[in-house]
């Protein structure tokens, strides 16, 4: 009903999974109207809110700058951040990147688990989709259409052995996202890491921070889910979603995607103000308390 913060500060140290740089992220609590802003105090202290606008760059990672300023792969404590109901944090960060930790969201939901949340006073408000949006790129494609609450279908194909297909569907909600999809690991080939280290991406990966798949077998062992990889994907959907910076209501379908369809399915979303309205709280009857045309309302874009 009413917007959140952290009741206290926590940290947690990590390498960073594309560029290889330790860093400490420090998750801190803030105030009404803030939202999430990550802060790089090895540059400045300057701010960067999570929000499509500072979206820089969304290959194999979401990146976001500000004045030349960088954080990357901040997907993952974001959509540990949205699914655990978290409204207005900020984030720290020594470095350019989040740590990557076991490359899941599970550390970081139990970060903000053990930091615990406090209302604040202003209410919630939930971005409500109320026509449908698409948008095709040869044989991927992403959709979002009206729903209540915010559910996710999503489909990989690869041409691989051992990935050739996997589809799951999640209603993202605190319980369901803590079980069933913030465990899920980032995921690569052992055919391309050469490839990605020569443009200077997945410096910092290894079997400790990422499933990787060779052509006959999973160097990790043991899949946390027969289909985590797609779990994964759909944890990456979430953390990108995360930065409109309200709870949405909708069912996003997506074929084939990643971080750039996600962004710019969002983009797309704040210039279509005839798909969105945002509404109030629920009253006990199950009946929004106002809405508000996207015009007058305070989007974090």
């Amino acid at each position: 009903m009413r917007q959140t913060t952290l009741k206290r500060q926590i940290s947690i140290s990590g390498m960073g999974l594309h560029s290889g740089i330790p860093t400490t992220l420090t998750l801190l609590p803030s105030y009404n109207g803030k939202g999430i802003v990550f802060r790089r105090t090895d540059a400045g202290n300057i701010e960067i809110p999570a929000s499509p606008r500072y979206v820089q760059s969304t290959n194999y990672a979401t990146r976001l700058a500000r004045n030349g300023v960088v954080v990357e792969t901040v997907e993952h404590i974001l959509a540990a951040l949205y699914a655990c109901g978290v409204d207005n944090a900020i984030i720290e960060l020594t470095g350019p990147e989040v740590p990557s930790v076991d490359g899941s969201s599970e550390p970081f939901v139990t970060l903000i688990e053990e930091a615990g949340l406090a209302e604040l006073p202003s209410p919630r408000t939930t971005l409500r989709i109320i026509k449908p949006l698409s948008i095709l790129e040869d044989d991927k494609s992403i959709h979002i259409y009206p729903a209540r609450g915010f559910h996710i279908t999503y489909t990989i194909e690869f041409n691989h052995p051992l990935l050739a297909f996997q589809k799951h569907t999640a209603h993202i909600t605190r319980s369901q996202f803590t079980t069933e999809i913030a465990p899920a690991r980032t995921f690569g080939f052992l055919r391309d890491v050469e490839a990605l280290r020569k443009i200077g991406l997945a410096k910092g990966g290894s079997l400790a921070n990422a499933i990787v798949i060779a052509e006959d077998r999973v160097l990790n062992g043991d899949l946390r889910f027969e289909n985590e990889c797609v779990r994964h994907k759909i944890l990456d959907l979430i953390g990108d979603f995360a930065l409109a910076g309200k709870p949405i209501d909708g069912h996003v379908v997506v074929h084939k995607g990643g971080h750039h369809m996600h962004t710019a399915l969002l983009q797309l979303l704040f210039s279509r103000k005839d798909a969105y309205e945002i509404v109030g709280p629920v009253r006990p009857d199950g009946v929004f308390h106002e809405v508000f045309t996207p015009a007058s309302a305070a989007l974090a874009t």
